[in-house]
C-alpha cells in the first residue's frame, strides 16, 4: 500500500425524498455527496428520531478496492421547532455489501451529552474516529455513516437530525463527514 495515494473525501448527508439508491439489500433515501446540491433541489431538512438510526450511502464505487484509514472527522446537526433533548450520539463509518452485510470500520463509540435544544435552536457536535487499522472496501462495497442518537433507552426523545444541508443562508453544514482513503 506504500504506493498508493491517500486522499480526503469530504462527504455532505442530504435526504432525498426524490430519489432512491437500492443496495446491499435496503433501499435508501439519505445519501452522501461530495459537494453541495442546490438549495433548490428537493430534500426533507430532517430525520425524526427513530431506533433505527439514519444510514446515509454513497451510492457510488470509489475505486475496485481501497482502504479506509487515517483520522475520520465530521459534524453532525440536531434541532427541533420545539425544546427538544440529546442525551447521547453514536456515529459509524460502515461498509455495506451487495450481500446485505454490513461492517462497522470506525465508530466514535456512545458519546454521552445530555444537552437541550432551545425552542428553534440546534445544537452542532464536532467528532473525530482514529482509524489507524486500514480496512478494505471492495467494488462490492459501498460507503456509508450511521448516525444513531438517543440510543439508551430514552421514551420521549423530540430532536432531529437535520441534513437539508443548503449551500447558503445557514450558520452549520447539518451533516458533513470528512473520510480517509488510500486509494
Amino acid at each position: 500500500m506504500s504506493d498508493d495515494m491517500r486522499d480526503y473525501y469530504k462527504f455532505y448527508g442530504v435526504y432525498t425524498n426524490d430519489w432512491l439508491t437500492t443496495w446491499g439489500g435496503d433501499t435508501f433515501n439519505h445519501h452522501l455527496v461530495k459537494d453541495w446540491i442546490s438549495e433548490y433541489c428537493s430534500t426533507v431538512t430532517y430525520t425524526a428520531w427513530s431506533a433505527a438510526g439514519a444510514k446515509f450511502i454513497y451510492p457510488h464505487n470509489i475505486k475496485k478496492k481501497y482502504y479506509l484509514e487515517g483520522v475520520v472527522e465530521g459534524e453532525i446537526t440536531f434541532g427541533n421547532y420545539v425544546k427538544s433533548y440529546v442525551s447521547d450520539y453514536r456515529v459509524n463509518i460502515i461498509k455495506i455489501n451487495t450481500d446485505t452485510t454490513e461492517t462497522v470500520l470506525a465508530t466514535t463509540g456512545v458519546i454521552n451529552v445530555n444537552d437541550m435544544i432551545t425552542k428553534d435552536d440546534a445544537i452542532v457536535y464536532h467528532f473525530w474516529i482514529d482509524c489507524f487499522n486500514a480496512k478494505e472496501i471492495s467494488e462490492y462495497d459501498r460507503i456509508g455513516v450511521f448516525i444513531e442518537w438517543d440510543i439508551i433507552g430514552h421514551s420521549s426523545v423530540t430532536a432531529r437530525l437535520l441534513n437539508g444541508n443548503r449551500e447558503t443562508g445557514y450558520a452549520y453544514d447539518d451533516v458533513w463527514v470528512d473520510i480517509p482513503f488510500i486509494l
